[in-house]
């Protein structure tokens, strides 16, 4: 693709973000903005947003025992991840506003107590997950607040993951990327590599970063066949999205599931590497994002924005089976509707 087309693109993606964002400022954006399951499968985490504000809920998993944690309700708590051991939480604050770039990390009990801020010297955070052992938080930052076109709204750049050690509060940087956007990290199931979703100038798509290697990471995206190249979608702009590990090895993405249908859908899909090999499991025409895998079963939670693609969004959560079938909508009374 022409590199100066592909800088118009750019413009033209983040002037139409700009206006996405206002937008939303006065709308009735709803539903659930992120989720986690506990290890042992039987707990939900999930923030729920209503009228430019989120709260922070645990569950069941058949949406029973909702409970609210009300030290965060001011927060504006986004991403819930639990520890290893199910005993915590963290999740990114929108202290300043859900709308507003600058965030914060926070940990607490998965029974709502000892909330804690981890001073970070990043103002703007979009994901963290829990080491293997759980003396670790890994999360994405961003290094620069700004803009690179003059008609582009200022936003979190230059990103890397790092490295927060719960027991010194030391922090050490993993990857030195400076990467246009990061966003959606996740840990392999065997904790030696680190997934998330990457945004360039000239192609999205995801990285895998070996812990005992960082340098060494594999960006895998949709531009290089060598590389990946779903069935369903090969163009340079598709982006493979929501990266996330099974423990059998297989990756789960989201990706739009057919180039010339508009408006766009974002299906789910199962990737099987070194061949990276596709099956499409969901068949939902709609807005996927967000795959978890359930410890000890073999199903999948994710959400669909059932609004899509009209706004504002609303995103509700599903679950289906590994093999893609027996798709179907979790009801969660009052936080979703």
């Amino acid at each position: 693709m022409n590199r100066k087309i592909v800088w118009v693109l750019v413009v033209i993606a983040a002037a139409a973000m700009a206006g996405y964002i206002n937008f939303l400022r006065s709308s009735a954006w709803k539903g659930i903005l992120g989720f986690d399951i506990s290890p042992d499968g039987q707990s939900i985490a999930l923030t729920s947003i209503r009228y430019e504000q989120s709260f922070l809920y645990t569950m069941n998993r058949d949406a029973t025992d909702i409970r609210e944690f009300e030290n965060t309700k001011n927060l504006n708590p986004a991403y819930p991840v639990f520890s290893p051991d199910g005993g915590k939480v963290a999740f990114v604050a929108f202290t300043e506003g859900l709308l507003e770039p600058e965030s914060k990390l926070y940990l607490v009990n998965s029974d709502g107590g000892n909330l804690q801020h981890l001073s970070t010297p990043q103002k703007h955070i979009t994901s963290a997950v829990f080491s293997k052992d759980g003396k670790t938080i890994y999360y994405l930052a961003s290094g620069y607040f700004g803009h690179y076109s003059p008609i582009a709204a200022s936003a979190p750049h230059d990103f890397d993951i790092f490295a927060f050690n719960l027991e010194s509060k030391e922090i050490h940087q993993i990857t030195q990327l400076k990467a246009y956007e990061m966003k959606n990290l996740s840990l392999a199931p065997d904790g030696k590599q680190l997934l998330f979703q990457e945004y360039g100038s000239t192609d999205h798509g995801f990285g895998i970063v070996p812990l005992d290697n960082p340098t060494q990471i594999q960006h895998v995206t949709l531009k290089n066949p060598e590389e990946a190249k779903l069935s369903a979608s090969s163009s340079d702009w598709w982006t493979l999205g929501h990266p996330t590990m099974t423990p059998q090895g297989q990756l789960l993405v989201t990706a739009v599931a057919d180039e010339n249908q508009s408006p766009y859908k974002y299906e789910l899909y199962q990737l099987d590497p070194p061949s990276w090999k596709d099956k499409r499991l969901t068949f939902l025409d709609g807005f996927v994002s967000q795959p978890r895998v359930v410890p000890g079963e073999n199903k999948i939670l994710f959400l669909k924005d059932e609004r899509w693609p009209d706004d504002p969004p609303h995103n509700r959560l599903w679950e289906v089976s590994l093999d893609g079938t027996n798709p179907a909508l979790i009801e969660i009374p009052g936080l979703d509707s």
